[in-house]
């Protein structure tokens, strides 16, 4: 018997950059912005080099199916990105490059049983943003991203095989507006088009996408520390009935403080009904896929070094989600199976500030 996994269709409708950078500039100076009014704010220019190595473990129980079932799925993601913030004052702009690769390895496991395949994302991605004033910023980002599944494998009497790829690629347009000083609000609206091709053993088509976003934040700011609290929302009305309590959303807090050479920052992230990111378009996929309960993710940022001059920092991403999800080796399948998500990230940055 022959029984095809389906793959999910990989689908990038919302992008968004930065952490919770609606209403105010970052402390961390070679932070990119959401909202692109802020470019004009930023209080400092810099080029920065980052590298990063996040790691996942997702483990479903599965022993409804099978005797002592077990479906582990290994994800590891590895990124590079180049960032140009100019500084503030006027007319500024910024530039993120991003390039991302993304590893999937799932095994089914049962008695003395085992069986294993792979899932591979390539993206690129890039965003120019300009900041004409606090009151008006626009960004045009295009991401263009490549899936693979192909395998074939025996389990339990079974054979499994997939051969499915997707290549596509996004045009994003947001704008966004600031106002206030030291106590501030922002908000911004996003556009995205996608274009994208699904190809299979027995399927070859075009897809045409078109999301849209909106956000808002309160911040209170200085040249030493950063608080904000942000809501973003993705308006999905054909998959939410127009209830909006069902659109995907973030709510993220950050507290950032700079104490002379040291800078300290925290972001807690509350996922709600899905919610994607650009930044975390593979983990939307690869490890998120139809994941709707909510989340939280913790994120840990430091940095040595002046407010001018060179300086060295990192972050440190930390979730552990335990739900019933859909069966991470059928994905597409309904079946659920209570699934536990466990993820590490570490990030290494070297700016310059000037």
């Amino acid at each position: 018997m022959n029984i095809k996994i389906p793959i999910f269709i990989y689908s990038l409708l919302y992008t968004h950059l930065g952490f919770t950078q609606i209403a105010a500039s970052s402390v961390f100076r070679e932070t990119k912005s959401i909202n692109p009014a802020i470019v004009s704010m930023r209080p400092a220019g810099a080029f920065s080099l980052l590298g990063s190595s996040d790691k996942v473990t997702k483990t479903q129980d599965q022993s409804e199916n099978y005797d002592n079932g077990e479906a582990i799925a290994e994800i590891e993601v590895n990124r590079s990105a180049i960032f140009y913030g100019g500084r503030g004052g006027g007319f500024t702009s910024e530039l993120f490059i991003d390039i991302s690769k993304g590893d999937k390895k799932t095994t089914l496991k049962a008695d003395d049983q085992e069986t294993s395949f792979e899932d591979k994302i390539i993206s690129n991605f890039s965003l120019l943003s300009f900041g004409f004033s606090p009151n008006f910023g626009l960004s045009i980002g295009m991401a263009n991203s490549e899936y693979q599944n192909k395998y074939e494998g025996t389990f339990n009497g079974y054979s499994f095989s997939s051969d499915f790829e997707y290549k596509g690629n996004t045009l994003i347009t947001r704008i966004g507006t600031t106002f206030g000083s030291s106590v501030a609000a922002g908000m911004f609206l996003e556009m995205s088009q996608t274009q994208g091709t699904n190809k299979s053993e027995d399927l070859s088509e075009s897809t045409s996408d078109t999301g849209y976003a909106a956000g808002i934040g309160f911040a209170s700011k200085s040249n030493s520390h950063h608080y904000e609290l942000s809501f973003e929302i993705i308006p999905f009305l054909d998959d939410s009935n127009g209830d909006a309590s069902s659109f995907p959303q973030r709510l993220m807090l950050t507290l950032e403080q700079r104490l002379s050479f040291i800078t300290f920052g925290y972001s807690g992230r509350l996922y709600r009904n899905g919610f994607g990111d650009t930044e975390n378009m593979i983990y939307t996929n690869l490890v998120f896929n139809d994941f709707t309960k909510d989340r939280i993710e913790h994120k840990f940022n430091f940095a040595f070094g002046a407010e001018r001059g060179h300086s060295l920092s990192g972050s440190l991403t930390l979730s552990d989600t335990t739900s019933v999800q859909p069966d991470i080796v059928s994905v597409g399948s309904e079946e659920k199976y209570e699934t536990r998500i466990q993820e590490l990230g570490i990030s290494i940055k070297y700016s310059y500030n000037f």
